[in-house]
């Protein structure tokens, strides 16, 4: 019958692209734009956001609860990190009050097309308000869009209106159905403003009982089970609070935290922020969705996930298998993120929550990892890594203890990163080499090409090195990437803070030293490059060892009297070549130091003596 009635309508004959009549390059885009839309409404029609997995939720008793949120979160992680995130909802007991310390502190917005938030874009700048003003304009905001949602139905789009009789959550199921609608189909314009990432905007009582609160977000990151107590500077967003304030449909887009570090999100007061979560292991299964269903985002920012600037449905990642899971955050309960798990979400109205990071023991192989995938992809990391591991060694060494698993592996995997990476700079023609304080590289000191921060060694124009290398004033690299100074290798100066003898005494003694971790492997190439490489790296050792015990004999020779003022000044020289190694070169460093004696060579600014003693800034070592 269908069939019949559909052959009697009139129909204009196709049009025929022949003879040279094609599409324009603004109406093949347009085309495109089109069907993609239609396809994309047609998809969203049947999206089920209920067949989600809810994420779990857990209630701690009183004495749970007491124990602080790190070690009651280590109870549960097993059950909760495939998850991605949980919610813990906390005893009747904790009713903390919310204390802003400056109310009409004016704050800044990003204004939030979300129809476009499909699309990448940068959000732009929104206008400022302080608390007040912002919660005046975020109610009005619903009253106004309830009113015009009023008149439709439950099931019509966007029938979520205060008229429409549902309870609270199938409201909170019809807002989302709506908010993914406009997101994914760009149905409707849609523009909120969302105060996000607001520096000292903690609502956390700053005095009084509830100021020492274990789960006061204020004192997470750097309590005693937390290793960003060892960061030595202060970060804010990761170990000092952030602050939101949200409206309706403000959203965060998919992300993980820096560093894949823990976070914890509290909701002080307000409407329930729905979140959507995947797993750590299940990053890179998302990854590869987003890639392959907008490629050209991808195409042309390669870190386009890094901005916090793009959503994709939920129910969209499900069905390219991406195992997504959901929770719904009221006032007063917190939500967990666990490490390089992607999250996502949006505020059902307005709310104020805020959002800080911590890093139990269990996190270093993530920190280890991210640290490798950040070179990998040239993202600068706010964390030096390196410094805090030390740190973290000294102390475990100073209180008589071996350390976590993790420790130990983490340690001896970066002794041999950094002989593999002073080898191949050698290798390649890099001879000077100078010692440097540990604080001479500042705490802002990155490689130019990888972005790592420079913490143990790096490479610099020997004609750039009195200008200030810790200022940021010349350009720095790691000593894998000497290539970006622009200069030939015999050109460039390797600076290092610690020769490899007192690392690797520095990273023994610790449980799981003597075992190699799995994510070691993760930053190598194919197993016929590795094989290639490993004997270079062997060929060129036993050739460095044989002239460095030549260059002994030749020092040696020249203590004995047989050497002039200007042979030592040479031989000193050529002594930077090996006075950075390991064990091997003890006697190396120990005829430099009898050859520096016998002369008063000159020494830069902030530099040491080629094997001078480490001093007290270098006592993070723990030896």
């Amino acid at each position: 019958m269908e069939r019949q009635r559909a052959s009697k309508r009139a129909r204009k004959p196709a049009k025929r692209f022949e003879g040279g009549e094609e599409l324009t390059a603004e109406e093949h885009t347009q085309l495109a734009q089109a069907l993609r839309l239609s396809r994309k409404r047609h998809e969203h029609a049947d999206a089920d956001f209920g067949e989600l997995r809810e994420a779990p939720v857990f209630t701690p008793s009183e004495a749970e609860f007491a124990q602080g949120p790190i070690r009651y979160i280590a109870q549960i992680r097993a059950e909760a990190e495939p998850f991605g995130i949980c919610r813990i909802v906390p005893p009747a007991s904790w009713c903390p009050p919310v204390q802003l310390r400056d109310p009409l502190r004016p704050l800044e917005t990003k204004s939030q097309d979300v129809h476009a938030m499909s699309e990448g874009h940068t959000f732009g700048e929104g206008k400022q308000y302080t608390a007040g003003e912002y919660e005046m304009m975020a109610r009005e905001f619903e009253r106004n869009w309830d009113a015009r949602h009023a008149q439709a139905g439950a099931d019509a789009p966007g029938g979520v209106g205060a008229a429409s009789g549902l309870d609270e959550e199938a409201r909170a199921r019809a807002l989302e159905r709506y908010f993914w609608r406009v997101v994914d189909t760009e149905a409707e314009s849609l523009e909120v403003q969302y105060a996000n990432d607001l520096n000292d905007f903690s609502a956390f009582p700053r005095e009084g009982p509830w100021a020492q609160h274990a789960w006061n977000l204020n004192n997470i990151p750097k309590s005693s089970e937390s290793l960003l107590r060892f960061m030595g500077e202060v970060v804010p967003g990761i170990d000092a609070p952030w602050g939101y304030l949200g409206m309706r449909f403000s959203a965060f887009c998919w992300h993980t935290e820096d560093n894949w570090l823990y976070s914890v999100n509290y909701n002080h007061r307000g409407a329930a922020k729905r979140w959507y979560g995947v797993s750590g292991a299940a990053a890179p299964e998302l990854e590869r969705a987003m890639r392959e269903n907008v490629p050209s985002l991808f195409e042309a920012d390669p870190a386009l996930l890094h901005h916090l600037v793009t959503l994709m449905p939920p129910t969209r990642l499900k069905s390219f298998g991406v195992p997504v899971t959901t929770t719904w955050q009221r006032a007063g309960d917190f939500i967990v993120t666990f490490p390089r798990s992607y999250h996502a979400g949006f505020n059902e109205g307005f709310n104020h929550c805020e959002a800080v990071n911590f890093a139990p023991p269990d996190w270093l192989e993530w920190g280890a990892r991210s640290r490798l995938h950040y070179r990998r992809i040239k993202r600068p990391s706010l964390l030096r890594f390196e410094d805090m591991l030390f740190r973290y060694a000294a102390h475990c060494r100073a209180s008589g203890g071996v350390g976590q698993h993790a420790l130990g592996q983490a340690l001896r995997a970066l002794l041999r990163e950094e002989q593999a990476a002073r080898e191949q700079a050698t290798r390649e023609g890099t001879k000077r080499s100078r010692r440097v304080r540990a604080s001479h590289f500042g705490t802002e000191a990155h490689c130019a090409h990888c972005k790592a921060p420079l913490c143990l060694t790096a490479l610099v124009a020997t004609a750039d090195m009195g200008i200030g290398h810790g200022a940021g004033k010349t350009m720095l690299t790691c000593a894998l990437h000497g290539s970006s100074l622009r200069c030939a290798p015999a050109e460039r100066t390797m600076l290092y803070t610690h020769d490899l003898g007192e690392i690797d005494r520095g990273t023994r003694g610790f449980v799981g030293g003597d075992t190699r971790p799995a994510w070691e492997s993760e930053d190598r190439r194919d197993d016929r490059s590795s094989g290639l490489l490993q004997q270079l790296a062997e060929s060129f050792r036993e050739d460095w060892r044989a002239r460095a015990a030549a260059w002994c004999a030749r020092a040696h020779a020249a203590l004995s009297g047989a050497g002039s003022g200007a042979a030592i000044h040479t031989l000193l020289a050529e002594a930077e070549e090996f006075a950075w190694g390991d064990a091997e070169m003890a006697d190396v460093r120990r005829m430099v130091r009898k050859l520096e004696a016998a002369t008063s060579g000159h020494i830069m600014p902030d530099m040491l003596p080629v094997c001078a003693q480490p001093p007290r800034d270098m006592a993070m070592y723990g030896q």
